[in-house]
């Protein structure tokens, strides 16, 4: 298997483990409680949000160092990615 889809893999499985963490964190509280259901599907969505910034940040990170060059590049990736959470 080559190392790129076996670490794209691993990812997968990680965001779906965490994912199923916290919908059972939310399915298995013994009382309706919407804090511990908020908690685990925040949990979940922040897994998710992780995953897909691990893959789409180098990609773009390594387009703004060829346009911009390499400290100027890995500052924009940055700064927009913190705008971006914003």
């Amino acid at each position: 298997m080559d190392r790129t889809v076996a670490i794209a893999f691993t990812w997968t499985i990680l965001a779906g483990l965490a994912t199923a963490i916290g919908s059972a964190i939310g399915v298995l509280a013994r009382r309706t409680n919407t804090r511990s259901l908020s908690v685990g599907l925040g949990f979940s969505a922040g897994a998710m949000i992780f995953a897909a910034f691990g893959d789409l940040f180098p990609t773009a990170e390594s387009g703004l160092v060829a346009s911009l060059g390499e400290e100027p590049g890995t500052l924009a990736a940055g700064a927009l990615l913190v705008v971006g959470m914003l």
